[in-house]
C-alpha cells in the first residue's frame, strides 16, 4: 500500500486502505503493506510511506496492548520516533496506573532527556500537584504549582554536593524567603558570600553572612 502525501485522504479512505492492506498481509506477503503482527510472528513494514494507519471518528485510532513488552514502538533514524499531533487536545497522552505516565530519556551527553517548548510564547513544562490544573504562565520555561497544604512544593530541588537550584539571573519573590540553622558553612570561593542562619550557642537564632575571607559576620541575633 503505497499512501500519496500530496493527496488528501479522509479517515474513511485511510481506514479502507489500510484494512485492505492488512489483509493483503494475511493472504499472501505483501512488500508494501501494513506490519501484522500475531502470535509470535512479525510481518515488517518494508515500504516507504505509512507503515500503519488508524483513523476513528469517536474512539482509538491505533491500539497495542502487551503483558510484559512494549505495546507500541516507534523507531526511527533520522527523525522522530513517534508523533502526535492534535488541533484541540492533548497531542500524546502518557498514563500509568503503578509506574511513570512519560519518561524522557537521552543516551547523548550533549542533549537533554525531555524537552518542553512553546513556540506561542506560553509555558515550557508545566509540573502540577494538585487536584485541578491551574493556568500556565506565559513567557515561562518551567512552571511549578502544588497547593495541598503549607507543606505543599511547587518545586523542589535537591543535590548532595552542588547546587540544588542555579539562577543566572534576578530572583523574584512576592513572599518571604525561609532557612533553617544550620552548622557555619566554609568560607566561599573569592567574590562570594553565604548567608545562612545557626544557633549562638544559647538557644538564639543568628542570622549570618560568610565571605571569601572567612569570618562569620552576624547581622541580626534573635531577641
Amino acid at each position: 500500500m503505497t499512501l500519496d502525501p500530496s493527496t488528501p485522504r479522509s479517515r474513511r479512505a485511510i481506514l479502507a486502505a489500510a484494512a485492505g492492506a492488512a489483509a493483503a498481509t494475511v493472504v499472501g506477503f505483501s512488500h508494501h503493506g501494513v506490519g501484522v503482527s500475531g502470535g509470535s510472528g512479525t510481518t515488517p513494514i518494508l515500504n516507504g510511506g505509512i507503515g500503519v494507519a488508524g483513523a476513528s471518528d469517536t474512539g482509538i485510532g491505533v491500539s497495542g496492548t502487551s503483558s510484559t513488552g512494549t505495546a507500541v514502538k516507534g523507531v526511527s533514524t533520522n527523525y522522530y520516533g513517534v508523533f502526535g499531533e492534535s488541533t484541540t487536545h492533548v497531542a500524546i497522552n502518557g498514563q500509568s496506573s503503578q509506574a511513570s505516565g512519560v519518561v524522557g530519556q537521552s543516551l547523548a551527553s550533549g542533549q537533554p532527556g525531555m524537552i518542553g517548548l512553546s513556540i506561542g510564547g506560553n509555558t515550557g513544562v508545566q509540573g502540577v500537584s494538585s487536584p485541578s490544573l491551574p493556568l500556565a504562565k506565559p513567557k515561562t520555561g518551567v512552571y511549578g504549582y502544588a497547593n495541598q497544604d503549607g507543606t505543599a512544593k511547587g518545586v523542589f530541588g535537591e543535590s548532595a554536593k552542588g547546587y540544588a537550584g542555579y539562577f543566572a539571573g534576578k530572583v523574584y519573590t512576592t513572599k518571604f524567603y525561609e532557612m533553617k540553622e544550620i552548622s557555619a558553612p566554609s568560607a566561599p570561593a573569592a567574590n562570594h558570600g553565604r548567608l545562612f542562619m545557626r544557633d549562638n550557642g544559647s538557644g538564639k537564632t543568628q542570622l549570618c553572612v560568610r565571605f571569601h575571607s572567612g569570618a562569620v559576620q552576624v547581622v541580626a541575633t534573635q531577641p
